[in-house]
């Protein structure tokens, strides 16, 4: 990402500009979207969820910010006009297991659920499945778990820092993941709002075309070309 690059030079202020190239990633082929009722006739059989729900993919270290997310949306639930679950994705170890801590601390078990691993091959059908697509990370280089979502035309609320308003750019809903209520009102918002949840999933869906292999290929022919020259 550009942000990557800016990150670069200032811890390495005596590197050229032009010696950094960006070359943006693309999602694989099989991010695309899926129907709804498929999705979750998978999710109902595999994993017992019949609710409606938002996801958020993208491990659990400190930097991912899921604790600011399970207490957003502890503070909505209520004003929902219909139950939604919220379903954090990834293999659970020592971070994962402080978050779970977190979720039963505050009575939130019925309403937040952990996936445990999942296997890449589902995680389209989970996004796909999906009411929004929250990421309020603190870092990211790129921020790839956005443009999945969006590439499944699911609508993304995500953090307005470092490298994803570059990917997201006005195609999402950007929030500061520093205030909690910022975060809470923007899933309100979405959640409450039929309209907007199929406005950003379009957006997104859109933007995401843009971001392709053969882009990122022949940027990355161009970078060895002019290194080579």
């Amino acid at each position: 990402s550009e942000y990557s690059k800016r990150d670069i030079l200032r811890f390495f202020p005596n590197i050229s500009p032009d010696k950094i190239y960006v070359t943006p990633l693309a999602t694989n082929e099989n991010f695309k979207p899926i129907p709804k009722d498929v999705c979750k006739n998978y999710i109902s059989k595999n994993l017992k969820i019949n609710d409606p729900y938002i996801l958020y993919l993208g491990g659990f270290s400190a930097r991912k910010n899921v604790k600011e997310l399970i207490l957003s949306f502890g503070k909505i639930i209520k004003d929902l006009k219909k139950p939604h679950k919220l379903l954090l994705g990834g293999a659970i170890r020592d971070e994962g297991n402080i978050l779970r801590d977190i979720v039963l601390e505050e009575g939130l078990q019925e309403h937040i659920l952990f996936t445990g691993y999942l296997d890449d091959s589902i995680l389209p059908i989970l996004y796909s499945g999906a009411e929004a697509f929250i990421y309020p990370s603190l870092y990211e280089g790129f921020g790839l778990p956005p443009l999945e979502a969006m590439s499944c035309a699911t609508p993304v609320i995500a953090s307005n820092l470092t490298s994803i308003p570059e990917v997201t750019e006005n195609n999402a809903v950007l929030i500061n993941p520093n205030n909690t209520d910022e975060l809470a009102s923007a899933i309100l918002y979405l959640l409450n709002s039929p309209d907007l949840l199929l406005k950003y999933g379009q957006m997104g869906y859109k933007h995401s075309l843009n971001f392709n292999w053969q882009n990122t290929a022949t940027s990355t022919l161009k970078a060895y070309e002019s290194i080579l020259i």
